[in-house]
């Protein structure tokens, strides 16, 4: 699962390039991939789903991202840390 985080864009858009508009400009994942939005105390974010098929794209869009992007299971985030306790991670 990919992870947006709004507050943490720093609204560059070389993501939009990286990922050949996957992502906007404002590093907006297609909303038919939008999985939910998550409020929790310090932060705000979607989850969104990325087909398989894109995993590689997307990986080079993280790559150069101001971090308002990136890999669920490479954060800290309270539902990662769940997901992870129920094992689907």
């Amino acid at each position: 699962m990919l992870f947006y985080e709004p507050d943490a864009n720093l609204f560059l858009g070389v993501e939009e390039q990286e990922t050949e508009g996957f992502v906007d400009y404002d590093n907006v994942p297609p909303w038919g991939t939008w999985i939910a939005y998550i409020f929790e105390p310090d932060r705000n974010y979607l989850l969104s789903w990325v087909p398989p098929e894109l995993l590689p794209l997307l990986t080079r869009g993280i790559a150069v991202s101001d971090r308002s992007i990136g890999w669920l299971d490479d954060t800290d985030l309270i539902i990662a840390a769940e997901l992870r306790q129920n094992g689907l991670f």
